[in-house]
C-alpha cells in the first residue's frame, strides 16, 4: 500500500450507467466535495472527501449551501456531521439522492489506492 488514494464520484442514471460529465476524482488535496439531498422533508448536505489513504462521506442535518461561480458555500447548522462511510481502497458506496427539483439518482463514490 502506497497510502495515496483518490475518491471517485459519480452519478448513475436509469441502468447504474454514469450520467455523462457527471463524475469528479478528488485527491487528498483538494476542497471536499458535497451535494445537496432532500429525503421527506428535510434538507442534508452529503459532503465527501480524500484523505491520502481513505475517503469519508458524511451527511449533514439542517445545513445551507450556495453555490458561488465554480465553488459551493456550505453552512452546517448545528456544527457537525454523521459519518456515513469511511472507504478504503477498493471500497463502493452507492446511496439514493433526492435533487433539488425531486428527481431522484444514484451517487455512487469509490476510493481507488494510487501508485
Amino acid at each position: 500500500m502506497t497510502g495515496k488514494g483518490v475518491l471517485r464520484y459519480e452519478i448513475l442514471l436509469g441502468e447504474g450507467e454514469p450520467a455523462a460529465g457527471a463524475s469528479a476524482v478528488l485527491t487528498e488535496a483538494d476542497a471536499p466535495g458535497s451535494i445537496s439531498n432532500n429525503p421527506a422533508g428535510r434538507r442534508e448536505m452529503i459532503i465527501f472527501r480524500c484523505c491520502g489513504p481513505y475517503s469519508l462521506i458524511e451527511r449533514a442535518g439542517g445545513s445551507g449551501d450556495i453555490d458561488a461561480g465554480p465553488a459551493r458555500l456550505v453552512r452546517i447548522d448545528p456544527p457537525g456531521t454523521e459519518l456515513i462511510a469511511a472507504l478504503h481502497p477498493g471500497d463502493v458506496k452507492e446511496m439514493t439522492i433526492r435533487s433539488d427539483g425531486g428527481h431522484a439518482y444514484t451517487a455512487r463514490w469509490t476510493h481507488q489506492e494510487t501508485p
